[in-house]
């Protein structure tokens, strides 16, 4: 389980972070980079501008509440 020491190396990620993960992604050789797992997660905001008016950023309304508000706690 390489992918959970790797996990368990970050600073505030436990075993329960790091369990929950792979459960939440089902198949995490769908990403090809870390961009896209933040995405599918909803930890990358989208950021709306046009033209003239002020930027705005929100977060991404996802399926994955529960990994992602794990993943928050954590850091």
């Amino acid at each position: 389980m390489l992918w959970f020491k790797h996990l368990t190396s970050v600073i505030g990620v436990g075993e329960t972070a790091a369990a929950h993960f792979p459960a939440e992604l089902f198949l995490p050789e769908w990403f090809n980079r870390p961009e896209e797992v933040t995405s599918y997660l909803g930890l990358a905001p989208v950021v709306r501008s046009s033209g003239r008016s002020p930027t705005r950023a929100k977060p991404r309304p996802v399926r994955q509440k529960r990994l992602r508000g794990i993943l928050v706690e954590a850091a």
